[in-house]
Order: structure tokens, then sequence, then C-alpha cells
């Protein structure tokens, strides 16, 4: 009936290439992870590289990430990058190997997986490796998963969703959210109850232009 409509968050939705009445706020989880990789070619590239993959691949995998950073590389022509597996039974091999310790590059490992078990059986043997040169690519996910043994060495992680505490602003949100429901926000990644506000007050905000707000959405001003 060609009604605009809004999807306020989705991780799996490709409707909103192909149907020019509906917004989406986020883009799809896939080029999420298309667009991280092209982001750490350029903030990495000339780091000794080492990803530690796991070998069966599940939904915690980051296989889209993975398979960008082959594929863009291999482009390249960089061979400054290691595979280094853990397998089923999560025995993952030694990869001292591949650190570079003589040149003083930079090694960056990258454990492309959401997944605890994973994380519990590779960040303890990454962890107990000398801290010079040497830092770990993350995923915001991680900040869900209750473990001590993340962020021990430098860590890096690329989110969409940046929520700072210690901004005055985001402060005073949290004041009045927890006056008016009684309770704080979920601590999650992305944090909806934050989200939800923002996303809410853009749209309704673009509304005032009327049937073609679309068209301001890129242009308005709100702080």
């Amino acid at each position: 009936n060609e009604i605009p409509f809004i999807v306020p968050f989705s991780a799996k939705s490709e409707e909103v290439y192909t149907n020019p009445y509906m917004f989406q706020y986020n883009i799809s989880a896939n080029d999420q992870m298309r667009i991280m990789a092209d982001k750490f070619l350029n903030d990495f590239k000339n780091d000794n590289i080492i990803v530690v993959y796991p070998l069966k691949e599940d939904k915690y995998t980051k296989k889209v990430f993975v398979d960008s950073l082959k594929s863009k590389m291999a482009l390249e022509e960089m061979a400054n990058i290691h595979f280094v597996p853990i397998d089923d039974s999560l025995k993952m091999k030694s990869f001292d190997e591949f650190l570079d310790t003589k040149h003083n590059q930079m090694n960056t490992i990258i454990v492309p997986t959401t997944d605890p078990l994973t994380l519990n059986k590779s960040l303890p043997h990454i962890n107990s490796l000398p801290k010079k040169n040497l830092q770990i690519l993350g995923f915001a996910e991680w900040n869900n998963i209750q473990t001590a043994d993340l962020y021990v060495q430098q860590t890096y992680s690329y989110t969409p969703f940046k929520f700072n505490k210690d901004n005055r602003a985001t402060r005073r949100f949290l004041d009045k959210y927890l006056r008016f429901f009684g309770a704080g926000t979920m601590e999650s990644n992305p944090n909806y109850a934050v989200l939800g506000y923002d996303i809410t007050f853009h749209f309704l905000s673009a509304l005032q232009y009327g049937d073609e707000f679309y068209n301001c959405l890129n242009y308005l001003d709100i702080k």
C-alpha cells in the first residue's frame, strides 16, 4: 500500500534493500562485519595478524568477518596474516611461532567468535604472552560475557553502538530514566533503552516535515 514503516532494530532483515518504504535504523549483521573488516585493514594492515579460528563454525563464529578479511588481504597480496585453528575438542595449536619478536612489529590477534567456551580456551594462552607489541581485536558482544580472561591484554573492538556512561548528557538521561521507570536500564550491547529512545526521537523529529520526512533524516540536527 506504499505506506512507510519503521523497523527499529533488526540483525537479519534484508528487505530494506528492496523495499523503498521500509526504514531500518541499523544495517544487517553481515554488512557490519564487512565494514568492520575494511576498518580493521585500514587501522592494522601493517601489523603481524594472527587469527585464532574455530574449525567448527557455529552461530558464534564471525565467518563473514573472516571471509571478508581473507578476500581483501588476498586482493592486496598481504602476507602478514596467519590462521591458527581450534579443533572440535577446543585444542588450540600453539601460535607462538607466528609472533613477530624480532622486528618490533605489533602483533594483533583476532579471536573471531563470541562463544564463551572458545574464549575461555584461547584467551588464557594469549594472556600469558608478553604484553609488549601485542594487542587483541575483540567484538562488542564480549562485553556481555563474564570471564576474568577478557581485557587482560590491550583490546580493541568495533561497535556501531557507542554508549559512554561518563558523558554528562548520558548520565542525565540515565537519571531521568531511573526516576520515570523506577529501575535502571539493562546492561546489554547495545543498550536497548537508550537505542530505543534515540530511534524514536530521531524519527519523530523528522515527521514534523510531513509525508516526505525521509528526505530530512540525514540532515536533522539533533543534540
